[in-house]
């Protein structure tokens, strides 16, 4: 139970996939560590598609940095996983069977779109030619990708529908469950001797040299060497931060739908990750254990609301089906909606704040999931080793106020 009084190395803010994952990192570290929040492993984490790409977001800043941890912390989720799962007791559906970027035609498919695509794209957009500038850019980075005919996508995944033109291989890609994750990393914290407090954080407690710790709303002050902001959309909206610490988040809605095969048609989910071009719109068919598969995603500036849409749910089955028709036939399993954390730049803020006491680690956007292992790592060899390697720093908050030539 715990007092007024309690004290720890670290208290991590926020019980997401980048949370959890930090306090479990932290905690077999030897730190005492406490994680706040109400619903841990149960918030936007818990809903992802699970897509494991390394692939570059083409941010104007840091873009070499952000493909290299991208890259690193793919690489790390094999380890990462056989980790978890010892320390958890449970699987988290990892696979590494690979995925596919899918240009779909869909006047080859018989059918009109009922959908108006994406601002600034025309309806007929050349979905051959995106993929084919898709496959150049990545191909100069140096990725392991393998441009396709539409055949030779069908040979693969026969699934996968006749409209399909020109894709995209990435042999090595992964996968995972994002809930199963979530709850494994849940498990592994408890089993890691962290305290997992459900509250909710009021405000910091600072004074003229820092942050000291922080208020939760049951009226307890936890005090703590250093706290780790990991709130995800939220991070920027904690009370006692000082303007310009921590860059404005904007969340981003996306909608998702978690589908089941009959069990007589399991063979007809793609045992690949799908992504697709349709229409100037994208869509993506994850595979998920037992025969389901997670159908997403839209991207919405819509603020901090989180309903599940029909016009969007019509939409992403429409596309889905034009790309995996067998999708038609699937049993909706679940309706989702959360909030992705984008900063500004689309880089995450890794790395101290400018107030002693403070370590932002949030602004993940869509690659949560992905960057997890990585992030914890960062987060464990700043404060436990006191080492950060040095393509590491483009992502440290204090970027926005150099770029400003501010320093302090």
């Amino acid at each position: 139970m715990t007092s007024p009084s309690s004290s720890y190395d670290v208290a991590v803010v926020g019980g997401g996939v980048i949370g959890l994952s930090i306090a479990w990192r932290l905690g077999k570290g030897g730190l005492s560590v406490a994680l706040i929040d109400p619903d841990p492993g149960e918030g936007v984490s818990a809903i992802a598609a699970g897509m494991l790409g390394p692939t570059t977001t083409r941010s104007p800043y840091a873009e070499k940095e952000l493909q290299r941890f991208n890259a690193t912390s793919a690489a790390a989720y094999p380890a990462f996983v056989t980790e978890l799962e010892k320390s958890s007791g449970m699987s988290v559906g990892y696979e590494c069977s690979g995925a596919m970027l899918i240009a779909v035609e869909t006047a080859m498919a018989g059918k009109s779109s009922a959908f108006p695509p994406p601002v600034g794209v025309e309806r007929h957009s050349d979905g051959a030619g995106f993929v084919e500038s898709v496959y150049k850019y990545q191909s100069s980075l140096g990725l392991p990708v393998e441009m396709m005919s539409g055949e030779q996508c069908r040979e693969l995944e026969p699934c996968i529908s006749p409209s399909a033109v020109k894709a995209i291989l990435y042999e090595d890609e992964g996968r995972v469950d994002p809930g199963q994750l979530c709850i494994a990393l849940v498990h592994a914290c408890n089993a890691a001797k962290v305290d997992m407090l459900r509250q909710r954080v009021v405000r910091l407690v600072a004074d003229g040299r820092g942050v000291r710790g922080i208020y939760l709303d049951n009226g307890v002050q936890l005090n703590a060497g250093t706290t780790v902001l990991a709130a995800g959309a939220w991070s920027h909206l904690l009370k006692g931060l000082p303007a310009g610490v921590v860059q404005p988040i904007r969340p981003l809605k996306g909608q998702v739908i978690r589908v089941r095969a009959r069990m007589d048609a399991i063979e007809r989910i793609p045992t690949r990750t799908i992504r697709a071009y349709v229409d100037g719109r994208h869509v993506y068919v994850v595979p998920q254990p037992g025969g389901q598969a997670v159908i997403g995603a839209t991207l919405e500036d819509q603020g901090y609301d989180t309903s599940v849409t029909v016009e969007a749910v019509q939409r992403l089955l429409h596309d889905a089906s034009l790309v995996v028709p067998s999708m038609e036939d699937a049993e909706i399993v679940a309706l989702n909606a959360g909030l992705r954390p984008a900063v500004a730049d689309n880089v995450p803020m890794i790395g101290p704040s400018l107030l002693e006491g403070l370590f932002l680690a949030t602004g993940h956007g869509r690659n949560g999931v992905l960057l997890a292992p990585a992030t914890a790592e960062v987060v464990h060899d700043f404060l436990v080793r006191g080492v950060v390697d040095e393509s590491v720093t483009a992502f440290f908050p204090h970027r926005f106020t150099l770029r400003h030539g501010r320093t302090s």
